[in-house]
């Protein structure tokens, strides 16, 4: 740091480290990532097979087996939603390879995800179900008021 720095003089300070990542929500791992990524060329729907890197309530990061186009509107499958109910449309920033990696879409949703499947992929389909009663507890026991 120079003296200049020291002495109030602000015209020319040190740069920060600033990152490439403009991010404004927090982004998760997921447990189950098998998805797939489509979109239209013409009238033809063409459609290749994506894992969800991670993924957020606004956007992911997919690794996809081809390049979906840019500047169009693209559609998302996640895992455990069936081909006939709705996918969710999404734009595709950027698109990536590196020299010995596998190809990267950055996306960001059109709309909110929606949370209940956010909550699925992020925490698996199990973790939101109550748990079973104690053995030890009488069938009964949920019924009373134990305050």
């Amino acid at each position: 740091m120079g003296l200049g720095r020291w002495k109030g003089n602000l015209s020319n300070p040190s740069p920060r480290g600033e990152t490439a990542d403009r991010r404004r929500v927090c982004r998760y791992a997921v447990v189950k990532e098998k998805s797939w990524v489509g979109w239209w060329e013409g009238t033809k729907f063409e459609s290749t097979a994506a894992r969800i890197l991670d993924i957020s309530l606004r956007g992911a990061l997919l690794n996809v087996d081809r390049f979906p186009p840019l500047g169009v509107s693209v559609w998302l499958c996640p895992p455990d939603v069936d081909a006939q109910d709705e996918w969710l449309e999404m734009k595709v920033l950027e698109v990536r390879k590196k020299i010995f990696g596998k190809r990267q879409a950055r996306v960001t949703f059109r709309n909110i995800f929606p949370y209940e499947t956010f909550k699925k992929l992020v925490y698996g389909p199990e973790a939101f179900k109550s748990p079973a009663q104690p053995a030890w507890l009488s069938d009964d026991a949920a019924d009373k008021d134990w305050w």
